[in-house]
C-alpha cells in the first residue's frame, strides 16, 4: 500500500508552464534513455487532483492528494522536484508543501522571492484543509 502524503504547489502561471515544459521534456528523455519509446513515463503535471488558475494575482495553485510521494524512485515525482530545482535556477517563485499521512511529517520550502509574490501561503491552507 505505501505511505501517502498531500502535496500541494503554487508558482506564477510562467512558473506552472516552465514546469510543465521541462517535466515532458525530462521524461521523453528518460523514456529514450531506457529504450522505452513506445510509452511515455507517468505526468503528473497531467494528472492534477487540484488546480486553481488566478490569471488577476498570477499564480497557479496545483496538487495531488493522497500520493505516493517517493521522490528517490518515481520518475514522475522525480521530474517534478527537477523542475522546481529548474525554477529556482531561473529565479521564478514557488511554494511546495508535502503533509505526510502523519501530519506531524510536514516538508515546506519555497524560492527566493516567493514572500515577495500575492501567491497564497499552501502550508497553512493545506494543514487545515487536512484536519478538517
Amino acid at each position: 500500500m505505501g505511505y501517502r502524503s498531500e502535496v500541494k504547489i503554487v508558482t506564477t502561471i510562467e512558473g506552472f508552464n516552465e514546469m510543465k515544459n521541462y517535466v515532458d521534456k525530462y521524461l521523453h528523455v528518460e523514456s529514450n534513455a531506457t529504450n522505452n519509446t513506445s510509452e511515455m513515463p507517468y505526468n503528473l503535471l497531467d494528472n492534477l487532483d487540484e488546480k486553481v488558475l488566478d490569471e488577476e494575482n498570477n499564480y497557479v495553485l496545483f496538487g495531488w492528494n493522497y500520493i505516493k510521494w517517493y521522490d528517490m524512485y518515481y520518475k514522475d515525482v522525480i521530474a517534478v522536484c527537477k523542475a522546481l530545482k529548474h525554477l529556482e535556477e531561473k529565479n521564478i517563485p514557488y511554494q511546495f508543501v508535502r503533509i505526510g499521512e502523519d501530519p506531524t511529517d510536514i516538508e515546506d520550502r519555497y524560492s527566493e522571492g516567493y514572500f515577495d509574490t500575492d501567491m497564497p501561503s499552501i502550508l497553512v491552507q493545506s494543514y487545515i484543509e487536512l484536519c478538517l
